[in-house]
């Protein structure tokens, strides 16, 4: 299956495959954060903003409401906290990005180095977090 492009509605995010069908990748509908450690497809999120993929093909989102930003491991379905504790804060740059404070987190992109840049308008900044392996 080729993912074409993602969409976000309130609570998920859904993909387009190349004959068209819609499906979900994450998210239940209905909003709220938990899921971490458990299986994508009954994670609560909330607002999902931003997404990227890293070389392995894992995804990533800005989770905006809840002040997260989230991981998707495809090999296993499972999905994880990247960055972000939930405060809606900021607190400052060269700490872990597992213990950052994010502020309504926009979007990312992952370059070529796997550094993730997390887009925070909110903060009239954006920060540069360095690619974490989370096992």
């Amino acid at each position: 299956m080729h993912l074409i492009t993602f969409y976000s509605d309130t609570d998920t995010d859904d993909s387009v495959t190349s004959a068209g069908t819609i499906s979900t990748v994450v998210g239940t509908g209905v909003g709220g954060y938990s899921g971490d450690g458990d299986q994508v497809t009954s994670a609560y999120i909330n607002g999902p903003t931003g997404i990227d993929f890293d070389s392995n093909g894992n995804i990533y989102f800005s989770d905006y409401t809840n002040n997260r930003v989230r991981k998707i491991t495809i090999s296993t379905g499972i999905i994880t906290r990247y960055a972000g504790t939930g405060t809606a804060s900021y607190n400052g740059d060269g700490g872990l990005a597992i213990t950052s404070y994010l502020n309504n987190p926009n979007g990312l992109c992952i370059d070529s180095s796997g550094s993730i840049q997390i887009i925070i308008v909110t903060n009239y900044c954006s920060a540069h977090l360095l690619l974490l392996v989370l096992l």
